[in-house]
């Protein structure tokens, strides 16, 4: 019996998933996954715009020295 025990858990493999649990696993995959792209969608805004400001600096620093040595 216990041997027979023994190799009904081990087909089951460690912490053998319910229907229900195995859902829930795939929900919050989904859920990560949604917040990921959100996340990394407000980063490469974050990144134009920072990118944009940088070269506006860079064209007043260059103005600058323009004006200095004229």
């Amino acid at each position: 019996m216990q041997l027979r025990f023994q190799a009904f858990l081990d087909e089951l493999g460690p912490n053998p998933l319910s229907d229900a649990q195995a859902r829930a696993v795939e929900a919050v995959d989904a859920r990560k996954a949604q917040l990921v792209r959100h996340a990394l969608g407000d980063l490469q805004q974050w990144q134009t715009q920072l990118r944009a400001l940088a070269n506006h600096l860079e064209d007043l620093e260059a103005r600058t020295a323009r004006e200095v040595d004229s």
